[in-house]
């Protein structure tokens, strides 16, 4: 792979996972077809296509979206004579029904919690709806200096927005300090070893929690569709979706709209999270 992409991935301001996803997807793309990328063919990035077939339309879009680009950014720096992914097509995306969770199924989940980590994390994820990333990131020292129980948090596209943690959740990550936090880690739900906690092990652990609840679907459940639940309960209590769509932190609010349809309800102020 033409290392030189990275640098104008980061030049382009692209977040850093999005360049880590980017960079995976093209170098699977390089592994299956085998070749130089000199000597790619149209042909082949359609067998490429076909092999991603069974995955999720959305995930193969995003695939073509990172290999054209790479081929495009080769052609234009005259790394390559013609661009083979000229004319690669997207899928046809089909929106699966989103589940979200009942504040009743989150609280079941909650008293299904083996640690006080767990505990916590839930409670951090059902009151501001974070991103896995967002919630596994967290810095000690960001919450420890909070105001007003509001975190500054960079989400995706290195952008910011503003979250707000409920008692609830601040008296169960107090807890966890006190009695289970590995000491001197940077990040605020820290491994037992003290670094990041591993986002696919988490939502392992969120399917264990729900199976052991007894929630419906509890094999689809993950950290998403706490995020998902968090935005449907506000919306059906009547928070306004721009409000909704800035905690989530939603460049447009078309995209607050899949997770959850709703009619016109009463506008109330800003500054929410969710309490159980």
């Amino acid at each position: 792979m033409n290392k030189a992409y990275v640098d104008y991935l980061v030049g382009e301001q692209k977040s850093s996972n999005t360049i880590k996803a980017y960079v995976k997807d093209v170098e699977q793309m390089l592994d299956y077809i085998g070749k130089l990328e000199e000597n790619i063919s149209y042909a082949d990035l359609l067998n490429w296509k076909a092999s991603i077939s069974s995955m999720a339309s959305a995930s193969v879009n995003r695939k073509i979206v990172a290999v054209s680009g790479y081929f495009k950014f080769l052609h234009d720096v005259d790394a390559i004579s013609t661009n083979p992914a000229a004319n690669l097509k997207s899928v046809k995306v089909h929106n699966k029904e989103k589940l979200a969770m009942s504040r009743e199924d989150i609280c079941k989940m909650l008293n299904a919690c083996k640690s006080n980590r767990q505990k916590a994390m839930l409670y951090t994820l059902g009151a501001t709806g974070m991103r896995v990333s967002e919630l596994t990131g967290l810095g000690y020292k960001q919450y420890r200096d909070r105001v007003d129980n509001q975190l500054v948090i960079t989400g995706k596209g290195d952008k910011q927005r503003v979250v707000y943690l409920n008692h609830q959740a601040v008296e169960a990550i107090n807890l966890y300090i006190r009695t289970e936090r590995k000491a001197g880690s940077e990040f605020l739900f820290a491994s037992s070893q003290g670094g990041k906690v591993d986002a696919n092990n988490f939502d392992k652990t969120l399917k264990a929690l729900a199976r052991k609840a007894g929630v419906k679907n509890a094999d689809a459940v993950s950290a998403h569709t706490f995020r998902h639940s968090f935005a449907t309960i506000l919306l059906n209590e009547g928070q306004p979706i721009d409000v909704v769509s800035k905690l989530l932190g939603h460049n447009n609010i078309q995209t607050t709209l899949i997770y959850a349809k709703r009619n016109a309800q009463t506008l109330r102020a800003a500054g929410v999270s969710v309490s159980f």
